[in-house]
C-alpha cells in the first residue's frame, strides 16, 4: 500500500472514532447552546409603573375557564390554580378576556408552573407565547412517566401477590424488586440516623456556646472588678502640722511610713 492509501485509511479511522466517541458530547453541547439562545431570545415584558386595570367581566371569564379547564394544563394538579394570559393584557388589553389567551397553570409551593412555562422564571421581564406547546410536551412527557410508574407498579404488585411456583427460589424481578427495597429501607435508616446525629450535634454546641457565654460574662465581671480596685486612688493621711518656728521639720522613718 502506497502513502496516499494510509492517509485514506487514517482519515476514515479519525472519521468513525469522531462519530463513536465525540459526535454524542458534540450533539449534547450544540442542544444546549440552542437551549441558552432560545432561553436568552424569550419575549420581555415592558416595564409597568402601576398594575394594570382589571375588566368587571373578568371574575366570570375567570370562573367558566376554570370550570372548561379544571387542571394545570403543565402538571395536570388540581390544586392553587391561576388562569394565565398568555399574551400579557397589560400589553394587550382586547385579549384579557379572549378565551383563547387563557390557560390554566398551577402556582404549587413546590413548582410554581405559572412562574416556569408562563413566565420563564420571571414574572417581571418575560412572558412565554408558546407556553401551550410547551407545557402540552411537558405534560405528555410527564403522563408517560407516571403510567410507566404505574405499570410497573402494577406488575410488581402483581407478581408479589401472586402464587409463587417456587417459595424457596422466587422469580429474578421479584429478588431484584425486594433488593432495591431493603437497599432503599437502609439508605432511609441511613438518614434518618445521620439527621438525628446532627441535631445532637448542633444542640451540643448550642450549649456549649451558652456555658462558654456565661464564663466569659463572669471573667469580665471580674475582669471589671480588678480594674477599679487596682485604679481606685489611695486613702488620703493625716495631715501634718507646720513646724514649730525655729524648728525643722523631721522625715517619718521607714516604720512610721509603712504604719
Amino acid at each position: 500500500m502506497n502513502s496516499s492509501c494510509w492517509i485514506l485509511v487514517a482519515l476514515a479511522s479519525a472519521i468513525v472514532l469522531f462519530e463513536v466517541l465525540m459526535l454524542p458530547w458534540v450533539r449534547t453541547k450544540l442542544a444546549a447552546i440552542w437551549t441558552w439562545l432560545r432561553i436568552f431570545r424569550r419575549p420581555r415584558i415592558a416595564p409597568v409603573s402601576a398594575e394594570a386595570p382589571r375588566s368587571g367581566k373578568w371574575p366570570t371569564v375567570r370562573k367558566h375557564h376554570l370550570e372548561k379547564e379544571p387542571a394545570c394544563i403543565a402538571c395536570g394538579g388540581t390544586d392553587h390554580l391561576t388562569v394565565h394570559h398568555i399574551a400579557p393584557f397589560h400589553l394587550h388589553p382586547a385579549k384579557e378576556l379572549d378565551p383563547d389567551n387563557l390557560a390554566t397553570l398551577c402556582e404549587h409551593p413546590s413548582h410554581n408552573c405559572h412562574l416556569i412555562w408562563g413566565h420563564y422564571c420571571d414574572f417581571k421581564r418575560y412572558f412565554n407565547p408558546t407556553v401551550r406547546a410547551d407545557a402540552g410536551r411537558y405534560f405528555k412527557a410527564l403522563s408517560e412517566a407516571r403510567g410507566q410508574n404505574a405499570r410497573v407498579l402494577k406488575k410488581l404488585i402483581d407478581m408479589t401477590s401472586a402464587p409463587q411456583p417456587s417459595p424457596i427460589i422466587p422469580e429474578a424481578a421479584v429478588q431484584a424488586a425486594m433488593v432495591d427495597a431493603v437497599a432503599a429501607r437502609k439508605a432511609v435508616d441511613t438518614a434518618r440516623a445521620q439527621k438525628a446525629q446532627c441535631e445532637a450535634d448542633l444542640a451540643q454546641a448550642n450549649q456549649n456556646f451558652t456555658v462558654a457565654s456565661t464564663l466569659l460574662a463572669e471573667k469580665l465581671d471580674a475582669l471589671k472588678k480588678v480594674e477599679a480596685s487596682f485604679f481606685q486612688p489611695a486613702p488620703a493621711g493625716p495631715a501634718l502640722a507646720p513646724p514649730a518656728p525655729g524648728q525643722t521639720r523631721v522625715a517619718p522613718t521607714q516604720a512610721q511610713a509603712q504604719r
